[in-house]
């Protein structure tokens, strides 16, 4: 198969998996990473170019946002006690990293539909709550769209901010989507 936006958004909800199974999944890799479009043996490649220019998979911005915005900590996230892995189309993980101070949640909805999620934030210590900005970052197309060589900004990582009040969050969850929420903790 190409690196459709199927096969990208299929991976990020597998991903949100190993993100809550980090303390027995030490790593976890990508292959084959490069691939010449005239010269290739396996299909899908992460990046494909040819001699003059490049072009960056779907999969490759889902594996982006993965390591770039990585945790130290595993947090909970459940719905009714239960992790949020695949029940309504669902997919999701939450991390705490420490080192900046912020909560990171990653979503992805399978679904047809859109959603809309609550999320209460929980046990932070007394003097700390989340920032009122929390920034937000959609990657979202067809299904079908391949990013070639010709188009390869077809689908890409959308950033944008939410304004919040408290530690209730309310999100809509647009359906066939990836999404990645920053969280900053601040104190009071």
């Amino acid at each position: 198969k190409k690196n459709s936006f199927e096969t990208a958004l299929a991976e990020a909800a597998f991903l949100t998996g190993v993100e809550r199974n980090a303390d027995v999944v030490r790593l976890a890799t990508y292959a084959p990473l490069l691939a010449h479009v005239d010269a290739w043996q396996w299909n899908p490649d992460l990046i494909w170019f040819d001699n003059l220019q490049l072009a960056r998979s779907v999969n490759y911005y889902v594996q982006q946002l993965y390591s770039l915005y990585k945790g130290t900590d595993v947090l909970s996230f459940t719905q009714n006690g239960l992790s949020i892995a695949g029940d309504d189309d669902l997919y999701a993980s939450a991390v705490l990293d420490k080192t900046n101070s912020q909560i990171i949640i990653k979503l992805a909805n399978v679904s047809e539909n859109n959603c809309r999620i609550k999320i209460n934030v929980k046990n932070l210590p007394k003097k700390q709550q989340i920032a009122s900005k929390i920034q937000a970052i959609l990657l979202a197309g067809d299904l079908k769209t391949v990013n070639t060589l010709d188009n390869s900004n077809a689908i890409i990582p959308q950033h944008y901010d939410i304004d919040i009040q408290g530690n209730d969050l309310i999100f809509e969850i647009k359906n066939k989507s990836f999404n990645v929420y920053k969280l900053k903790i601040e104190n009071q």
